[in-house]
């Protein structure tokens, strides 16, 4: 099997309607990626619109096999995405467009690093502080 370490993080923007589109992936090669996030910055905010890290589908609480899922990737996806909202836009909340399925991985996250998540409207506010 492939070793986390193997795993490589990459990034691509570009400016688009008015604010900045990232597209961040995690990948081996070329033929294999891992997940990736979609992010974007504009006047009225940080928003992770999308983030999928491919496998199949493994309970929170189920152990890790050789697929992707559960193995931390999503968080490596999602620290940087907060990153670079919190270090390059200046900004304190990263609002998740998320299904209802997964809000509560995005809580148990903020939980995990002392911070409390909050619905605002269809996003989940995380904040970056």
């Amino acid at each position: 099997g492939v070793r986390d370490a193997e795993v490589r993080l990459s990034r691509q923007g570009d400016e688009a309607s008015g604010g900045q589109e990232e597209f961040l992936s995690l990948a081996v090669d070329e033929d294999t990626l891992v997940g990736y996030a979609r992010l974007r910055g504009s006047e009225g905010g940080a928003y992770l619109r999308e983030l999928k890290v491919f496998g199949h589908v493994v309970p929170l609480n189920g152990e890790p096999s050789s697929e992707w899922q559960h193995r931390g990737f999503g968080a490596r996806l999602l620290e940087e995405c907060e990153r670079i909202a919190r270090e390059e836009w200046g900004r304190s909340i990263l609002l998740v467009t998320s299904g209802v399925g997964v809000r509560e991985y995005y809580r148990q996250y903020a939980n995990r690093r002392g911070r409390t998540a909050r619905m605002d409207g269809p996003h989940v506010a995380l904040p970056l502080r």
